[in-house]
């Protein structure tokens, strides 16, 4: 079972009501279709101007954003909506692969349901995201320990360990991150959920 007690907000998560700066962004967005950047900034509290802008101008480059001609500020319409999940994208509008591999086990974890590392990091890496040994390693080591997986088998000599997906831990789309503190981070309960040491 995952702890109770309320555990610190990692370092790189700016909490926001359960999401990121870019997820909040997003969600108002999709609530105001048109909209100035001083309008939408206006709705998002404590995020700053710099972020609002950069983020619209690398959704336009992306071709989520239209500017709307002769608006006066100037005005966005949202002309593609994908959904919930916020695009991850730098300036020119190229989508961020970092993280995609996380994405990627995560999700490929719970399709699988049984697994060693080595069929995470096959069948979860695409030719634009392999995905390394020691990263599906430690992702898989991470996970049992937080208890998002159940070792079925152990490390034997000459064999891989096998792990099934604690089903009650399924608990959203976003991936579990690994923070720089070796903690797992779950974006989907906006909390840290193992430290280093728990067990």
């Amino acid at each position: 079972m995952i702890k109770t007690g309320m555990k610190r907000q990692p370092v790189s998560i700016e909490r926001m009501g359960g999401k990121d700066k870019t997820d909040r962004i997003w969600a108002q967005i999709r609530v105001q279709r048109e909209f100035s950047i001083r309008n939408l900034r206006g709705s998002l509290g404590v995020i700053s101007n710099t972020s609002v802008k950069n983020y619209v101008i690398s959704l336009c480059n992306g071709g989520y954003l239209k500017a709307i001609e002769n608006s006066s500020p100037i005005q966005y319409a949202l002309i593609k909506d994908c959904g919930i999940e916020a695009p991850r994208l730098r300036k020119d509008g190229s989508h961020v692969t970092q993280g995609g591999a996380n994405e990627n086990m995560w999700r490929t974890a719970k399709i699988l349901k049984t697994f060693d590392w080595m069929d995470l990091m096959r069948i979860a890496s695409t030719e634009t995201n392999p995905i390394k040994e020691e990263t599906a390693k430690r992702y898989v080591n991470v996970l049992h320990k937080a208890r998002y997986l159940i070792r079925l088998r152990g490390r034997a000599p000459g064999t891989r360990a096998i792990y099934r997906f604690n089903t009650m831990m399924n608990t959203g789309n976003r991936a579990p991150k690994i923070q720089r503190d070796k903690s797992l981070y779950d974006p989907n309960l906006d909390r840290i959920v193992y430290e280093k040491g728990d067990v």
